[in-house]
């Protein structure tokens, strides 16, 4: 399968947790008044679906010398790791035995997530001067968006057809998704804030996203492919989402800067479960689903460092799978 170019921008939505921050501090994002009874949607009517680029003739890609051919990757967890002074992608096993990098470049390679078949990963990397996105399969690595702007947080669909990501490439950041088959880009959102983290409906129809609706406030909505009508989710405040794959429920992380928590709300927005109960300045963040829907990988720094931990999905038997503490960050659990 062939890969063409189109776009992309970094957003670290991770700052306003303390993952990435510069220090600076940020205002508590309280979990309350979160189930309103009725669905509001958006005033900002989105666009005609519209296909931004379809001559991929004029996409010029510096061509990349480095690049990784494996023949296999039976690990199922793939994460990014500083542990070698240099951020690239690694995958383990679930009990973070088999470590294995995939790849080797002076540049920043992070976001890394499966596609559903379990045979590729796209990425995101600054190795050609900016923030793109990369596919990384069995024959090496290939780019599939060029950009002046910042491409960044892709989501592979459960269909195997799209990719989701974020990008700047308007001028604030928007919720995009590209065609794997035809290549084809469509901007989804189109809103003078910022929309950001992505991720995917089981039936790959919808997407639930972070919307910067002010300073500091981030909300939920959740957007059809069919439509492009955006509409604020049951629950309102939250980060870094994470759709099951039966469907039922959405991870979420909440908190701040000093502390954050992951939950998990039911798709009606009626129950929210709160699955870590860290405090004094731990963080708990960016989940992901296994498969089954079974357990979590996330993100925590309870252990004196950064650190991959997994759980069951009712927050019990929490373990740090982590063999490099203060290195791992941005876990995805594939197939």
């Amino acid at each position: 399968m062939k890969f063409h170019h189109i776009i992309k921008i970094s957003v670290l939505l991770v700052f306003m947790l303390g993952c990435r921050n510069n220090g600076q501090e940020v205002p508590e994002i309280v979990l309350e008044d979160v189930l309103p009874t009725e669905i509001n949607t958006k005033e900002t009517e989105p666009p005609e679906l519209e296909i931004l680029v379809t001559e991929t003739d004029e996409l010029k890609i510096p061509e990349i010398k480095e690049f990784l051919i494996f023949d296999s990757m039976e690990q199922n967890i793939v994460f990014e790791s500083l542990r070698n002074d240099n951020l690239d992608i690694y995958i383990m096993n679930e009990d973070g035995s088999n470590e294995r990098r995939l790849t080797y470049n002076d540049a920043h390679d992070s976001d890394p997530n499966w596609s559903p078949d379990g045979t590729a990963i796209v990425f995101k990397s600054d190795r050609t001067g900016n923030r793109e996105l990369f596919i990384l399969n069995e024959t090496g690595i290939e780019q599939i968006t060029n950009h002046l702007a910042s491409d960044f947080s892709p989501k592979w669909s459960p269909d195997g057809k799209w990719i989701a990501f974020s990008s700047d490439r308007d001028g604030d950041s928007d919720i995009y998704i590209y065609n794997i088959e035809n290549e084809n880009l469509v901007q989804l959102t189109n809103n003078v804030v910022s929309d950001f983290s992505p991720d995917w409906s089981p039936d790959s129809q919808k997407i639930i996203y972070v919307s910067n609706v002010e300073e500091y406030v981030y909300k939920l909505y959740i957007v059809s492919l069919s439509d492009q009508v955006s509409e604020l989710y049951p629950l309102e405040k939250g980060l870094s989402p994470s759709w099951s794959p039966n469907g039922k429920w959405i991870l979420f992380t909440n908190g701040n800067a000093m502390n954050a928590n992951i939950f998990k709300v039911s798709l009606d927005g009626e129950k929210v479960v709160q699955l870590t109960f860290e405090k004094n300045g731990y963080q708990n963040t960016d989940p992901s689903w296994s498969p089954d829907g079974e357990m979590i990988v996330f993100y925590s720094n309870r252990v004196s460092g950064k650190g991959i931990f997994i759980m069951n999905s009712d927050g019990s038997e929490v373990e740090n799978i982590s063999r490099e503490i203060n290195h791992d960050w941005f876990s995805d659990w594939g197939p």
